[in-house]
């Protein structure tokens, strides 16, 4: 019975708490009324907090899959740098390397056409490594041997040429390079200190340019 009577009263408060607002039931001292709007004001602002939460959640997942997507689709997602051994064709008269940028699928479809002059602007845009504005670097590293040959020759000029698969040269450049110079004695205390590796063939008289 008693429980059945705090139900009616709690039932009855709540039923005059909606009529008045907080401040009225402040002024008149109505704590019971007060208590069912604080509760009622507490329980909206606790809604209110979770729906917010539950919507940043959704949006922070929503961002990290927009982003991962546009990563994926966007941003290239081969090796920032790559390298390539050169061989030298020394049977022309001035040695001659290439080395190609290009994919395997790429290179086998602008092998197709019989002459580089057939290749299309289109085909050649298909098969394009880096897109329009893109910053990038070429460099070459020769290892020459330290022959007495090498030594003889002295200063000479490396020319490298960046050009399509068509043909069309896109960029060139010239730089001067030679062996770095030891005497005589030098040579011999190094031959002495690295005799050991040079035997054992763990090093290599060789410079790198």
């Amino acid at each position: 019975r008693a429980m059945g009577d705090r139900s009616r009263v709690s039932s009855h408060t709540a039923d005059k708490a909606q009529g008045i607002p907080l401040w009225s039931a402040l002024k008149a001292r109505s704590w019971d009324v007060v208590q069912v709007k604080l509760l009622d004001l507490a329980a909206t602002v606790a809604i209110s907090t979770a729906v917010a939460a539950l919507v940043s959640a959704a949006l922070l997942v929503l961002s990290f899959s927009i982003v991962a997507c546009f990563r994926l689709m966007v941003v290239p997602r081969g090796p920032s740098s790559a390298n390539q051994e050169l061989v030298f064709d020394f049977t022309a008269a001035v040695p001659t390397a290439r080395a190609s940028f290009l994919s395997p699928k790429a290179a086998r479809a602008l092998a197709l056409p019989a002459h580089t002059g057939d290749i299309t602007d289109k085909a050649l845009q298909r098969s394009r490594l880096l897109d329009p504005g893109q910053r990038f670097g070429v460099g070459v590293t020769l290892v020459l041997p330290e022959t007495p040959a090498n030594q003889e020759v002295g200063m000479f000029q490396v020319y490298a040429e960046l050009s399509t698969a068509r043909g069309d040269v896109l960029a060139n450049t010239t730089r001067p390079a030679l062996l770095r110079y030891a005497s005589a004695e030098v040579r011999w205390l190094r031959l002495l200190v690295r005799w050991p590796l040079y035997a054992l063939g763990l090093a290599e008289e060789k410079q790198t340019v």
